[in-house]
C-alpha cells in the first residue's frame, strides 16, 4: 500500500500548513485494521494524530471534542461489529456538518 506524503504533493502544503488533522481508524471486533495505525503514523505530517478508536461513540466523541479536520477510515463491511462500514458513512457525514 503507498499513501502519497505531502512532499510529493508539495502544493498541499500551501493549503494545510495551518489545519491540524488527524485520522480515526475505526478498528472491528476482529482487530483487522489496527495495522493500518503505525502505517498512517509513518506517512502523515508531524502534527497529524493517528487514533485507533472501536465504536461510532467514540469517533463521535473525537468530533465533538475538537476543531480539527478529521479523515475516518472504516471497514466497508466489518464496520464497528454492530453495523457495516458503509451503513455508518452517513452518520459520519452528518456528524462532520452538525
Amino acid at each position: 500500500m503507498k499513501i502519497a506524503g505531502y512532499g510529493e504533493n508539495s502544493h498541499k502544503n500551501h493549503y494545510t500548513a495551518s489545519v491540524h488533522r488527524a485520522v480515526l481508524i475505526l478498528d472491528p471486533p476482529d482487530g483487522s485494521l489496527a495495522h493500518l495505525q503505525p502505517v498512517f503514523d509513518g506517512h502523515t505530517r508531524a502534527d497529524c494524530d493517528v487514533y485507533l478508536v472501536s465504536s461510532l461513540e467514540q469517533i463521535t466523541e473525537r468530533l465533538a471534542a475538537e476543531e480539527r479536520f478529521y479523515s475516518v477510515v472504516l471497514h466497508a463491511r466489518k464496520g464497528d461489529g454492530k453495523q457495516s462500514g458503509m451503513a455508518l458513512i452517513p452518520h459520519v457525514r452528518d456528524m462532520n456538518t452538525a
